[in-house]
């Protein structure tokens, strides 16, 4: 990082308009969220819900020097992803199985 160069709070990374106005209009009401003023830089993946999941992590990761936090938000339905579904024993219907997003390193 260079030290001339002040962090920025908050980058947000969305999957379409309808993510970046819900976040852009919910931090513009800090105060009635009890929050300071954060100023985000909010971006939208080109590749939409699925382009977020599997490659939010590379498109965020070049700003982890600019910025203090990072959100990555998209939608599980139409990411792309199928969950392996699980039979418990006993359990007439199977139950979803998630497998979370591993964290970056």
């Amino acid at each position: 990082m260079n030290p001339g160069i002040a962090r920025r709070d908050l980058v947000v990374l969305v999957a379409d308009r309808d993510m970046e106005a819900a976040i852009g209009g919910m931090l513009r009401r800090h105060a009635s969220l009890g929050i300071r003023p954060v100023i985000p830089d909010i971006r939208r993946h080109p590749e939409k819900d699925c382009g977020c999941r599997t490659g939010g992590i590379e498109f965020l990761s070049p700003f982890v020097n600019q910025y203090d936090h990072a959100l990555l938000m998209f939608d599980f339905e139409g990411c792309g992803f199928f969950p392996r579904i699980y039979r418990p024993p006993g359990r007439a219907k199977p139950a979803p199985v998630c497998q979370s997003l591993r964290p970056y390193r």
